[in-house]
Parts: C-alpha cells; sequence; structure tokens
C-alpha cells in the first residue's frame, strides 16, 4: 500500500472511530388502557383520575378539547366558575384541577366543564390529551397503548407488521390542535380527513360527500337515522356505497355514511366502524399513521 493511500485510510478510519454513534430508537415505556365499550352505542370508554379519584372520560378525539361534566366535578367539590365568552350571552364553567390523569397522560389547572351528564361517562378525553404521546387504538381489542419513542424519526413503527400501510399527517399544533388530518381517497378525490374515536360510524360531510358523488338519494343509498347538528338540529344520515383509498390501502366496495356537518368544518371523520376494522397507530413524533386491517372490509358493520 502506497505511503499517501495508507494515510488517507487511517485518516478516515479515526473520523469513522470518533463520530458520535446515531441514537438507537427506544420505544420507551408502553402504557396499556383498557378500553370499555359503554351503552347501546358503545362509547369508549377509559378510567383515569381527576384530583385521584377514578373518573371516567369518553375518548374523543375528533374534539381537540378535553372537557368535564359539571355534576361529576361537584361530586369531587370542585368549584365551577362562570366565564364570559366573545359570544354574547354565552358563558364557559371552568374548573381548577390539581391532576388529571388519563393512561400515560397527566395534566392540572383549568378544564372546561359542560352541563352535560351520562351514566357511562363523567367527561370527554379530547386530542389535547390523547395525542400528547403516540398512540395505539385496538378497538377490537378493547384497549389503547400510549408511549413517547425516543430516537425513532426515521424507524419503522408498527412492530407487528411489517405491511402495514404508512402515512403522513399534520396537525396545528402551534394553535394546541394535535388532531391528526390526512388525505382519504373517495371516489378517487381526496378529502381532507381525521379519526373520531367517539364517531361510531365513519361520518362525511353531505356538502363534501356531493362533490364527489355521493349523496342521500344516490343507487344503493339507505336512510341510517338522524344525527344532532349544530344547535342540536336533526339531520339526516345515510348509509352510501364509495370507492375508499387510504394510501395503499383501498376497499372499492366500502359502506361510509352522509350528513351535514353544519359548521363543524370538518370534512370527514374516521369512525370506530373504522378502528374496529384495523389496529391504528398515531404517531405524533413521526406525524405518521400506522394502519393493519384485521378484517377483510375497511370499516366493520
Amino acid at each position: 500500500m502506497k505511503p499517501a493511500f495508507r494515510f488517507v485510510c487511517t485518516f478516515a478510519a479515526i473520523l469513522l472511530s470518533s463520530s458520535p454513534a446515531r441514537a438507537e430508537c427506544d420505544l420507551g415505556e408502553t402504557v396499556t388502557t383498557p378500553v370499555v365499550f359503554a351503552g347501546d352505542y358503545h362509547e369508549p370508554v377509559i378510567v383515569g383520575t381527576v384530583n385521584n379519584h377514578p373518573f371516567r372520560f369518553k375518548l374523543r378525539s375528533s374534539d381537540s378539547t378535553t372537557t368535564l361534566h359539571r355534576a361529576a366535578v361537584e361530586k369531587l367539590g370542585l368549584q365551577v366558575k362562570q366565564n364570559a365568552t366573545n359570544y354574547p350571552g354565552v358563558d364557559v364553567g371552568t374548573a381548577f384541577t390539581d391532576n388529571v390523569v388519563a393512561g400515560a397522560v397527566s395534566r392540572k389547572g383549568d378544564f372546561v366543564v359542560l352541563d352535560e351528564q351520562s351514566e357511562f361517562y363523567d367527561g370527554d378525553l379530547g386530542a389535547t390529551m390523547m395525542l400528547r404521546n403516540d398512540l395505539e387504538l385496538s378497538f377490537a381489542d378493547g384497549y389503547i397503548k400510549q408511549s413517547k419513542p425516543k430516537g425513532c424519526f426515521r424507524s419503522f413503527l408498527a412492530s407487528w407488521d411489517s405491511k402495514a400501510t404508512v402515512i403522513t399527517f399534520t396537525s396545528d399544533v402551534e394553535h394546541g390542535d394535535l388532531r391528526p388530518w390526512f388525505w382519504v381517497s373517495i371516489n378517487g378525490m381526496p378529502i381532507k380527513s381525521t379519526i373520531g374515536t367517539n364517531m361510531r360510524y365513519t361520518m362525511i360531510d353531505a356538502k363534501t360527500a356531493a362533490r364527489v358523488g355521493l349523496t342521500h338519494d344516490m343507487p344503493g343509498a339507505r336512510e341510517f337515522g338522524e344525527a344532532r347538528g349544530w344547535r342540536d338540529k336533526p339531520q339526516k344520515v345515510s348509509a352510501v356505497p364509495a370507492d375508499v383509498a387510504i394510501g395503499g390501502y383501498r376497499d372499492a366496495h366500502a359502506t361510509v355514511h352522509i350528513v351535514d356537518m353544519d359548521l363543524t368544518g370538518e370534512a370527514m371523520v374516521l369512525g370506530a366502524d373504522f378502528l374496529r376494522a384495523n389496529r391504528v397507530l398515531i404517531s405524533t413524533g413521526q406525524q405518521k399513521l400506522y394502519i393493519t386491517p384485521l378484517t377483510e372490509r375497511m370499516f366493520a358493520q
């Protein structure tokens, strides 16, 4: 070996040996929390705590904010304060808490209090708490898993399925909205979508649906009851056939539901029928969804 070449090789070896090693992916601790499906509408509920007292939360990922029910917080001895809003004559209640825990996530301070009551749950767990960590949802197996991986930005996180569909999403972290927004193709046209653990079925806004050829009176449509919209206004719901694709994952004979969503601004929400038929990991660190089908259909019937 020539001296000059030997010097280059030796120098390169020194550089490589002195370079910091790439950080390995550390999945960290995973916290598994059972999900109970309560009532006739199979509402997904987990048990957490408020000020160290058991507190039942409905999983509500389609909403950003976590809220508590007035009767439940007053039963714990918490004071509810009424605060004026920017809307004339509309106040909002808040209660100060020492600690609210839901699975792996905890938070203290003021929470919005609503004049709602349910025999099955005491409040709603919104995306601001649900998605502070990576969140795995498996309604078919009755659990959620929360974790906070480190050094895993380029790692494939669906350890259970090397062929899982992976798509990217965005969220408005700057304004405290952690909901994942991504594109779903309906009849070949993209619709901005998110995941709604609280929605019994996958819903598409009626105006958006009409742009991709889905209407209440289309061939194959069937009435599916009513939903409550803005100011509790009843809205017609129809189940309609559609060709649905999420990345490379496609169901050409899917059934989705259309309803006028009024002022929600949400074009499409993948509901519990999607989460019962698929195992889903929402990686907040990577801004990616990992999806594994559990059935032959994209949406459970």
